[in-house]
């Protein structure tokens, strides 16, 4: 018995020492003390920025060239615009001078391949732009026509209505504001307005054609009160410039050929006109703003190429 309680008692005393030793199971609670061997791993992985390469933006009339064919009709007017993009040709032809001068404009719209006609513009009623028209229209596809919706009851303009109607060619009626893309060319018009729809020449129909930042300004026969009008909103300065109403005068407002500030101008003028056209006052202004001036009296045909890179102008003579 006494042999018993002394084995328990030296049992006893062994289970202690082992649990002064630390031995068995380290508690999970307390890990002061403890040196790691080494640094944790981080859990959240950290990524470097992306880099996204976007596709260059072209900038605007990119591939776009404009050759504007200011056509010697004698006393009238008449451009065609072949606008070219790539594989594709656009053709819009402005005013049809007198009814004389339609072989002369068929001539020029065959000559520079024109087959179609993309728009016709008619500025304003007046014989000597739309003299030529009926004629054109029966002669090549003319898939639309912008006018300015001011009438004459002269026996040119009903003529041309009607050929207008009885082909039934899209007749669209412009106005101030009025945009469009003409196979990359921007075209916004500029006149009419209610406040200049007063006459025939102040009703013109006023195109900006733009090509990138050059622009190409075709006037019809506006006259000082529509060109104030146009002046009283932000106006370009411009490459090519037709100069209104054949230099008349009366189609010259100085604050409005300072905003535009043309570096050509082109008079469409008949020589030896009974109008005194163009006149004295008009070229001095054109001279004294150091305007280049070509008039179809003694330059003959004048083109005019237009892009986004420059402009280059040429002439008959």
């Amino acid at each position: 018995m006494r042999r018993f309680a002394v084995a328990a008692a030296a049992v006893s005393v062994l289970l202690l020492l082992l649990s002064l030793s630390g031995c068995g199971n380290k508690p999970t609670g307390d890990i002061s003390g403890v040196t790691p061997t080494s640094e944790p791993s981080a859990t959240t992985p950290v990524s470097s920025p992306l880099t996204t390469t976007l596709p260059a933006v072209p900038a605007a009339g990119a591939g776009v060239a404009v050759e504007a064919k200011f056509v010697d009709v004698g006393q009238g007017d008449c451009e065609i615009l072949k606008i070219v993009k790539g594989g594709t040709t656009f053709f819009a032809l402005v005013d049809t001078g007198v009814q004389q001068a339609y072989p002369k404009i068929s001539s020029e719209l065959s000559g520079m391949g024109c087959g179609e006609i993309n728009v016709l513009v008619l500025t304003h009623p007046d014989a000597d732009h739309v003299g030529s028209a009926a004629g054109i229209l029966n002669s090549f596809k003319v898939d639309k026509v912008w006018q300015s919706g001011f009438t004459k009851d002269t026996k040119v303009w009903q003529e041309t209505s009607a050929t207008i109607g009885a082909k039934q060619i899209p007749n669209e009626t412009v106005q101030k504001g009025t945009q469009d893309v003409w196979n990359g060319a921007a075209v916004k018009v500029l006149n009419p307005s209610p406040q200049t729809a007063t006459d025939s020449n102040n009703s013109s129909v006023v195109l900006l054609v733009s090509v990138g930042d050059k622009d190409i300004l075709l006037m019809g026969d506006a006259e000082n009160e529509a060109q104030e009008h146009m002046a009283q909103d932000p106006l370009p300065k411009v490459e090519v410039y037709k100069v209104p109403h054949h230099g008349s005068t009366g189609a010259y407002y100085p604050p409005f050929l300072s905003a535009i500030h043309p570096d050509y101008s082109v008079i469409e003028v008949g020589a030896g006109n009974s109008y005194g056209h163009p006149r004295q006052e008009v070229l001095d202004a054109l001279a004294g703003i150091g305007s280049k001036v070509y008039r179809t009296d003694q330059n003959g045909d004048v083109e005019a190429t237009v892009t986004p890179d420059g402009v280059s102008v040429k002439s008959e003579r």
